[in-house]
């Protein structure tokens, strides 16, 4: 009888957890990002695919692991790198309710604290796109299990030193769950002095270990020559590159962090979250010290790194801490509970009440989080990154030009050349003064995602999203406009020519096309307009988009006498109107500031046509 009850709470569990597991999938499901991402989400989406090489320090196992994964016939590559992260959250959860349980005997309790740490919105972030955050959760978490099974005195302690050994073939920051390692082989010091004992042990964090030779092979194979050096793939794997980030600030930083490291906490559940984790850590001490010791000590270790680490995005690596806060939260509200049983008449009635109300306000509190955070978390329709970089890469930029931009925009650039196959004779560079001015030098085609502080003396153009930078300025002659013409906006402004054509559709259907205007200065006046640019069918308006000149970043005042400066704009038509298969094509000129049109020299209105265009694309 006593087996069947075991084994009747064991399937219980391993319900509860699947179901934990499958609520937090549909939620990552539903909010996942669907295309491509920026920074290091953005390198991981060519990264898997192609068996690559990540950022320091690689991440081997996040790779192979997300290659496998990249097989499944599931849209793009891109969404299914989001949505391997989606997966490992929710098994993170599941594992989580497992470990939540080994501190409670109640399941409610359990699911419902799981529950709220899906909701939170750090941890909520990193599962709908691509990153190793996803991944180093499930394996702390894991690590975590492990411990709490081997201080209950279920398993042995090879468990949480086989976690602690794949952890580390992941991301460095495993090495903060030492401490508590640490206390768990204490614990077991009478087997150390076995020598096959120990060496099974150094076996378990020795032996997975051996997946960072992934980085020398493939490196090899890739002809990736700055790892060629034994001290080039030493500096990558330790991550040396980010050790400026470490100590900054002084004294002054260091509490700049506290405020930074309270807010955190506070923003991810409230002020009474961390009261019952902080009355946990009392009452555990008391009642369950081994528990307390081994993930405070954690804990501990995990905010003297945090505090002393500056880079922007610090305050992903608290993750593991936030389990551990709601740990402490379990561990004081099961207490709690067991008092009650103890001390209130009627424990049956109570043992049902008090859990179950205990259980209900934190799912209240997880819906209440999930509904107040979803809109702002919501990523299931961020597909600005795909239109910019296909409308850029559909632009007739040069053969061979350099395309400089940031690390944040870089990424998405590569995965669309490497594994869309879209534009490969692009020189993708990260945006640098010195590597801008050298290409400038060399005569290269330079295009920009966004100016660096030297173009104050360039020339610059409106290339589709992007910006052409030149040393010379363009003149008429030179420049292959494909409809010329003469048209005088006030005194300070001279349309000189256009060009009209389709671009691509985007995912729904809708058409994008180019408008190409070229504009000079035909006197002194001063001027800062806004361009509109407007299709007609007969009386109806079908099409508009409206900007400003060179998207505001080369004034009029800067063009020399004679330049002709190219603008582009971009039309969006929606899949669901129907078009004719020409289309008037209008452009005017207006004031940003009062938006008032600009009546042209010689025309009888404000805005003028240039031409009857040809809709391709229908």
């Amino acid at each position: 009888m006593v087996h069947k009850l075991r084994r009747l709470s064991l399937d219980l569990d391993c319900a509860a957890a699947l179901g934990v597991g499958i609520i937090g999938l549909v939620l990552y499901y539903r909010t996942l990002a669907p295309s491509v991402l920026m920074s290091d989400a953005g390198e991981y989406q060519f990264v898997l695919t192609e068996l690559g090489i990540a950022h320091p320090t690689g991440y081997p196992l996040y790779t192979i692991l997300g290659h496998l994964w990249s097989f499944l016939p599931i849209r793009t590559p891109a969404y299914r790198a989001n949505l391997l992260s989606a997966v490992a959250g929710a098994a993170t959860l599941s594992v989580l309710y497992l470990a939540f349980r080994q501190v409670s005997g109640r399941k409610a309790l359990a699911a419902a604290s799981a529950l709220w740490m899906a909701v939170a919105p750090t941890f909520w972030s990193q599962m709908t796109v691509a990153g190793s955050y996803s991944l180093n959760a499930l394996l702390f978490a894991l690590f975590l299990y492990a411990v709490l099974r081997r201080l209950n005195g279920d398993w042995g302690v090879k468990p949480a030193v086989l976690a602690y050994g794949v952890g580390l073939t992941h991301h460095r920051t495993m090495v903060l769950a030492t401490p508590a390692l640490a206390y768990l082989l204490w614990l077991e010091r009478h087997n150390l002095r076995r020598w096959r004992y120990l060496a099974g042990l150094a076996a378990l964090v020795v032996l997975p270990n051996l997946i960072w030779l992934y980085i020398p092979i493939r490196a090899h194979q890739l002809g990736r020559s700055d790892l060629a050096t034994l001290k080039g793939l030493a500096d990558f794997l330790l991550g040396t590159t980010f050790s400026r980030y470490w100590l900054m600030g002084g004294w002054k930083g260091l509490l700049q962090q506290f405020g930074n490291w309270r807010n955190l906490h506070v923003g991810e559940f409230g002020w009474p979250a961390l009261a019952l984790a902080a009355g946990g850590l009392l009452v555990g001490f008391a009642r369950r010290r081994r528990l307390v010791v081994s993930t405070f000590l954690v804990y501990l270790a995990h905010l003297a790194f945090n505090l002393n680490y500056r880079i922007g995005n610090i305050w992903m690596y608290y993750i593991p801490s936030y389990m551990l806060v709601l740990l402490w939260a379990v561990l004081f509200l099961d207490q709690l509970v067991a008092y009650l049983e103890r001390h209130v008449p009627h424990p049956g009635w109570i043992r049902v009440g008090a859990s179950g109300a205990i259980a209900t306000a934190i799912a209240y509190t997880a819906v209440a989080g999930m509904m107040a955070r979803y809109p702002a978390l919501d990523r299931s329709h961020d597909y600005w990154l795909e239109d910019y970089w296909l409308d850029a890469l559909a632009s007739p930029l040069e053969e061979r030009a350099v395309v400089f931009s940031d690390w944040n925009m870089h990424t998405p650039l590569v995965y669309f050349q490497r594994i869309c196959g879209l534009r490969r004779d692009i020189q993708p560079r990260i945006l640098t003064e010195e590597a801008v001015a050298e290409a400038l030098n060399r005569n290269e085609v330079v295009y920009v995602t966004n100016l660096p502080s030297q173009a104050d003396s360039l020339v610059v153009s409106g290339m589709g999203p992007l910006f052409e930078l030149r040393r010379q300025v363009r003149a008429l002659r030179d420049t292959p406009v494909g409809h010329s013409l003469s048209v005088d906006f006030g005194p300070c402004l001279t349309l000189r020519g256009y060009d009209f054509r389709f671009l691509r559709r985007d995912r729904g259907g809708g058409r994008r096309y180019l408008v190409a205007l070229y504009w000079s200065r035909p006197g002194t006046g001063a001027c800062d307009p806004g361009i509109t640019v407007r299709l007609f069918s007969g009386e109806s308006q079908v099409g508009q988009v409206d900007g400003r000149l060179v998207r505001g970043v080369y004034p009029v005042e800067r063009w020399r006498f004679g330049e002709v400066v190219v603008d582009h704009h971009i039309l969006v038509l929606p899949p669901d109107l129907h078009l004719p298969q020409k289309a008037d094509l209008l452009v005017g000129v207006y004031d940003p500031n009062t938006l008032e049109l600009v009546r042209t020299e010689g025309e009888d209105g404000h805005l003028v046509r240039l031409a009857s265009v040809s809709l391709e694309g229908n």
